[in-house]
């Protein structure tokens, strides 16, 4: 399987940024901070025990966290997960990385969607501008997921890298063009669940594999 890092795209909560920040497993944890106000930060970067969080020069949110990671920490493979979501499971990495394509090419969803599940047509707008009008016919994941270096190192050698977003929409828009840019590559998505719209008190309680997703409010 070879090393794994898990990186935490963080912004403004203070709750799950300490459940990782103590988490005690085998797989090292990145914080990536996305332009939480010092006031939020500074308090735990000295209390981090062996997981370590790190700033972005840029507010990129989930996908520009993710960007930043691959750019500056080279791992076999990456598990990607938003700071609304912490480990339900003590095996969570492994449970992503036994569903992994046997060529370790491709990634894996932790949940699937629909295709034409957009929140406001500025996502889609955003998907549209990096990718054209033409999309495949597949289910697309969350922007929590699995893959190795090798798939990312293939994604970049083709330009098929999603972008680092500029706001909110296309951050949202971005989200969705992970699983896109796999597919145009020839690589295999596989999925842990596979769900249309999951619903959000199932995901709340920790009924989906590995993690739970906590939906508190932030700032």
């Amino acid at each position: 399987m070879g090393k794994t890092l898990v990186v935490v795209a963080h912004h403004n909560n203070a709750e799950n940024l300490k459940r990782w920040l103590h988490y005690k497993g085998t797989n090292p944890v990145l914080v990536v901070d996305t332009g939480s106000p010092p006031e939020m930060i500074l308090p735990f970067m000295e209390d981090a025990e062996n997981n370590l969080i790190v700033r972005t020069p840029y507010r990129g949110y989930d996908t520009g966290a993710y960007l930043w990671a691959y750019y500056n920490f080279r791992y076999d493979n990456y598990l990607f997960v938003q700071d609304s979501c912490y480990p339900r499971d003590a095996d969570f990495v492994e449970q992503f990385a036994n569903l992994m394509p046997k060529n370790g090419l491709g990634a894996v969803g932790w949940t699937g969607f629909d295709m034409n599940i957009w929140d406001s047509n500025e996502q889609r707008a955003a998907i549209e501008w990096m990718y054209g009008k033409e999309w495949p016919k597949l289910g697309i994941f969350g922007p929590i997921f699995y893959t190795s270096r090798i798939s990312l190192d293939r994604l970049a050698a083709r330009g098929l890298l999603p972008s680092p977003p500029l706001h909110k929409q296309h951050a949202q828009g971005m989200e969705r063009a992970w699983a896109i840019a796999f597919h145009r590559a020839g690589m295999n998505v596989n999925f842990m669940v596979e769900e249309f719209a999951p619903r959000r008190e199932t995901m709340a309680a920790g009924g989906y594999p590995a993690m739970t997703k906590m939906f508190a409010g932030r700032a």
